[in-house]
């Protein structure tokens, strides 16, 4: 008797078909885990290759870019400002004479005057 002519138990097929679906899903999550691992170093090391580290004292004038919460694009500096504490390794506190806050935090969108 041929194969495909032989009884066969629906449970079997499906468990078979899951197991096969399983597996197979798996192997996709493993090939996309290795991507992005792939490509965050590539990005990683273009991005360190082109970025300047800036770095300010305290007491430093600088001019802080800023976006508008309407339009993310549109963007100015305003300042000058002062610089007055190194919060991280690039975040830094800025008092901006004339605004309400009396000093923000800025990550380090921030240029020399």
């Amino acid at each position: 008797m041929e194969h495909w002519m032989e009884p066969k138990e629906e449970g079997d097929f499906v468990t078979e078909y899951m197991f096969k679906l399983i597996n197979r899903l798996k192997r996709c999550q493993e090939v996309a885990i290795n991507k992005m691992e792939e490509m965050q170093v590539k990005r990683k090391t273009w991005y360190d290759k082109n970025a300047v580290k800036r770095e300010f004292k305290d007491g430093d004038l600088v001019l802080v870019l800023a976006t508008s919460r309407a339009n993310k694009l549109a963007v100015q500096w305003i300042g000058p400002g002062t610089i007055l504490n190194k919060i991280s390794e690039t975040n830094y506190l800025v008092e901006i004479p004339g605004r309400r806050e009396t000093s923000q935090i800025y990550h380090t969108l921030l240029d020399n005057c």
